[in-house]
């Protein structure tokens, strides 16, 4: 029963706003999930509400959540996979250069990956994936013509500086909550827990 007057106090506003059409129209593409030890459960609370009760996931900000983790990494990374494999497949039928080629990886097919790679812990095997995706592309399927290691390489070094999509993982995406806590414009709340554990584990090598 508290657990029920907790749902409608939290839902007040929208039952007395929805003449609102906008607030109306987001009340109904509202998706609630149990999760927890209710996670089980198949009840569905309010249901003149018109919430909808997915099972297992739900879908905010771009990004699957799940109440299982392995779910949660294997359909936001088979998502973008399979993103990925279409916006190829149209740059298949046009003659590039490798050159070409790489501009296309490193600014469009990249740049996909930057959200999902940040908000999610890396997937090794999705990192695989989308690295013979890239080499697939790049040599038209015909197998690797010089070493991947060369590629990446800069011109001086006889390379074409071929995107390395794990060390980008590591470098350019993950460095991002580094930036963001260095930053002292910024005051999420998230920052006094990592500060917090930060001073718990390494508190002589890192200053805070």
């Amino acid at each position: 029963m508290d657990r029920d007057l907790r749902f409608q106090k939290h839902f007040k506003l929208s039952t007395t706003s929805a003449k609102r059409p906008a607030l109306s129209s987001t009340i109904k593409k509202t998706e609630a999930l149990w999760i927890g030890s209710c996670q089980e459960k198949d009840e569905v609370l309010f249901p003149e509400k018109a919430f909808k009760w997915p099972n297992c996931k739900v879908k905010a900000l771009g990004i699957w959540f799940s109440t299982k983790p392995s779910i949660t990494l294997k359909t936001n990374y088979e998502e973008k996979l399979a993103k990925v494999k279409n916006s190829l497949s149209c740059w298949e039928l046009r003659r590039l250069s490798l050159l070409g080629k790489i501009t296309v990886l490193k600014s469009l097919m990249a740049s996909q990956l930057v959200y999902v790679l940040t908000a999610l812990p890396t997937s090794q095997q999705f990192i695989k994936e989308i690295n013979e995706l890239f080499y697939g592309f790049l040599w038209s399927g015909k197998g690797d013509k010089i070493k991947r290691n060369t590629m990446t390489n800069d011109y001086p070094e006889g390379g074409l500086r071929m995107i390395g999509i794990e060390s980008f993982s590591k470098s350019l995406v993950k460095t991002i909550w580094i930036n963001k806590y260095m930053d002292q414009n910024k005051h999420g709340k998230w920052k006094v827990l990592f500060k917090a554990e930060l001073q718990r584990c390494c508190e002589d090598f890192f200053p805070v």
